[in-house]
């Protein structure tokens, strides 16, 4: 739960929408506009010091899985986020970011205000499961969303992201529909992974996923590199309020990598982007796009 901005016009508008329209593919495309207002530096500006703000926030241990994000609201239905992509180790934007995975029954809608953007691929929300523990998932569309494309993703289809060639930012929607709560997909699970390997695809429950993932040598639990990405981005939009700062630095509570990357920002010091080693995210396993676009 997260709705200390709940007094902003463009989130209460957010909020009212969500109560009113009932249908959840209708409620994301009225919601377009809304989330597009939401890319001024003004507004971000105020998002990034509510959460700094938020106790839950500043002391949160950062996993290697997750995406870097800054939150915008949050109640137990909707959830509103910017997203932060910065690029890899391998330096392959042609390499996924991430398994091909569904969020259950939630609608994602995606608007990418900043950087380059990346490949999505949306499957087929049919899958069948053979015989011998693969999944026939067939591809349904390749988006390229760049900078200005607004992409909506509905409910139980998988979608597959690739890496960034440079620091992204996104505007995510998240919210339950409600129409497909009984969808029977091949598994049965809430979210499922999938990755492509030799010509097949194979199914990673969320449970075997953090399993393996945490076996990952390298794989962090309090990882600082999603400070930095949002540190480095918000320096790029140009962020300038250096009282905020000042006080914040100055919080005995602040831990000391927000300390480290906001006397950066507040002494207008470079910030490069973090390097992550998205490779944690697909398994040590190399998934190409243009494999799988075949």
């Amino acid at each position: 739960m997260f709705d200390n901005l709940i007094s902003e016009p463009l989130v209460s508008n957010i909020i009212k929408l969500s109560k009113q329209i009932e249908d959840g593919h209708l409620f994301h495309n009225e919601s377009i506009d809304t989330m597009k207002s939401m890319i001024k530096l003004e507004f971000i500006s105020k998002v990034f010091e509510a959460n700094l703000m938020d106790e839950n926030f500043l002391l949160k241990k950062w996993a290697d899985y997750e995406i870097p994000h800054l939150l915008i609201y949050q109640d137990n239905i909707t959830d509103l986020k910017y997203h932060i992509f910065t690029p890899c180790s391998s330096g392959k934007k042609e390499n996924a970011s991430y398994l091909i995975h569904h969020h259950g029954n939630n609608i994602l809608s995606s608007f990418v205000f900043f950087g380059s953007g990346y490949k999505s691929i949306h499957f087929d929300k049919e899958i069948l499961k053979n015989q011998d523990g693969t999944f026939n998932l067939k591809v349904d569309k390749i988006i390229s969303h760049i900078n200005g494309n607004i992409n909506i993703v509905p409910s139980w289809v998988p979608h597959l992201v690739s890496n960034v060639e440079s620091t992204t930012a996104t505007i995510v929607l998240w919210s339950e529909d409600k129409k497909s709560k009984t969808f029977n997909n091949a598994t049965n699970e809430i979210r499922m992974n999938y990755f492509y390997e030799n010509g097949r695809y194979y199914g990673v429950n969320e449970q075997e996923f953090l399993f393996e993932i945490s076996k990952i040598s390298d794989f962090e639990i309090e990882s600082e590199k999603h400070i930095q990405a949002i540190c480095n981005l918000m320096q790029q939009i140009g962020y300038s309020n250096n009282i905020f700062l000042k006080k914040i630095i100055n919080n005995s509570n602040t831990p000391k990598s927000w300390v480290k990357y906001l006397k950066l920002l507040f002494l207008e010091k470079n910030i490069g982007p973090p390097i992550f080693n998205m490779k944690i995210n697909t398994l040590n396993k190399e998934i190409r796009i243009e494999n799988i676009e075949k």
